[in-house]
């Protein structure tokens, strides 16, 4: 845009020179300026498109990795203990370039609903344990460090789960639709969460090429959509829901999973504090291990 703004500026003062001094006639310097529009616009379309796939490498690789992924490296797996959903136990994990990144000696859920929280750093294996149990991580990163161990969740653990994940993905249209996908099924619980979630601009057209969304609206909308189809889930996995979100929505949805809890099974990871006083359990990553801090339900 530079170049093509820079180059007409250029070629109009020369031309209007050339004009001027009776060495080109004006209608010479307007063909030939149209026929630089010409040359840069597909150029423009095309540095546009470079810009956006590059912006977007994030939201591809994730695609990428859903369509080639390798079937048979899935874990399908049922834990002996029908009363668990998730059953890790003597497991190391890996990054992907090798590095150790969590011990993990205990973490058991069992069926109960309520509200679990997984703390630590940035970094330390909270979104990976998300991703493992959701599929999205390859099982490779997994070692089981004696005969005994265990890493298994429940058969139906997929297909009972909605998933809040990292990078948020939209597309250009407006913001209802960006939320519903145009299932409009359940009207009644869509108001209630776009009214609990603050958000009023339904109608509101989304524009990336001259982006006109800040990045709190993009996590409220994220979170709508998936709190919107969770409606007849089981589980609910939530990673950082509270980002980029001003106080008072933060605190309408720690009152609203509070009561959501005691229909479903809700597994957060955060680094923040604000549901430690309503969470069943809380376990924290310390040094690439992971500790269960509290057993006992806060009311």
């Amino acid at each position: 845009m530079f170049v093509n703004t820079l180059s007409s500026f250029i070629i109009m003062s020369i031309g209007g020179y050339y004009v001027i001094s009776q060495k080109m006639t004006l209608g010479s310097l307007i063909m030939f300026s149209q026929y630089l529009s010409m040359l840069f616009e597909p150029l423009s379309q095309i540095a546009q498109a470079i810009v956006e796939k590059h912006s977007n490498k994030g939201i591809l690789n994730r695609i990428d990795e859903f369509y080639n992924y390798n079937e048979g490296k899935n874990l399908i797996l049922e834990s002996n203990n029908k009363d668990n959903i998730i059953e890790i136990k003597d497991c190391t994990i890996y990054t992907e370039n090798k590095e150790k990144l969590l011990e993990i000696e205990n973490f058991i859920m069992n069926k109960d609903n309520g509200l679990y929280i997984i703390k630590g750093k940035n970094g330390s294996g909270k979104t990976t344990i998300l991703n493992l149990l959701t599929q999205i991580s390859s099982p490779e990163i997994i070692k089981k460090n004696k005969k005994n161990s265990v890493f298994s969740f429940s058969k139906d653990f997929i297909e009972s789960c909605s998933y809040l994940y990292n990078p948020v993905y939209l597309f250009e249209g407006d913001v209802k639709t960006n939320i519903t996908f145009n299932n409009t099924e359940n009207p009644q619980y869509l108001k209630e969460i776009i009214s609990m979630l603050n958000i009023n601009n339904l109608d509101k057209k989304i524009n990336f090429q001259n982006l006109n969304i800040s990045l709190g609206e993009k996590q409220k909308i994220h979170l709508a959509r998936v709190l919107y189809f969770s409606k007849e889930k089981n589980i609910l996995l939530l990673d950082e829901p509270l980002s980029n979100l001003d106080y008072k929505t933060k605190e309408n949805i720690k009152n609203y999973l509070s009561k959501l809890k005691k229909e479903k099974i809700i597994l957060v990871v955060s680094h923040e504090n604000l549901f430690d006083d309503i969470a069943d359990k809380i376990y924290n990553i310390i040094d690439n291990k992971i500790f269960e801090e509290r057993k006992e339900v806060v009311e």
